[in-house]
């Protein structure tokens, strides 16, 4: 899945839980950018940076954590797992070695 995917899938599902009403919001609250980020990313057709796409890790995994009350099972998983691509998409491949002394 390409990083606009992943963005899109986002904002889609904080707009369908009333948690964002616009793209504008979303481009504010959730990818610390300014309200015209994902319109002029769209006309320019450039990537979104690291910086918005780990901000938007970031707040989905702490969002996850405070509304887990009030979503169902699946709004739940679909948060982490968001949450989890999108800094997969960050980090990319990262090789951890563990030495052991």
């Amino acid at each position: 899945m390409n990083k606009h995917d992943l963005l899109n899938q986002t904002y889609e599902l904080l707009s369908r839980l009333n948690i964002v009403t616009s793209e504008n919001q979303f481009s504010v609250k959730w990818l610390g950018k300014t309200e015209g980020y994902i319109r002029s990313m769209r006309a320019k057709g450039s990537e979104p940076s690291k910086e918005a796409l780990a901000i938007c890790a970031l707040r989905l995994q702490a969002a996850t954590a405070d509304l887990y009350p009030y979503l169902d099972p699946d709004d739940h998983g679909q948060f982490l797992r968001l949450a989890y691509q999108i800094r997969d998409e960050v980090l990319g491949s990262v090789d951890i070695t563990i030495v052991e002394d």
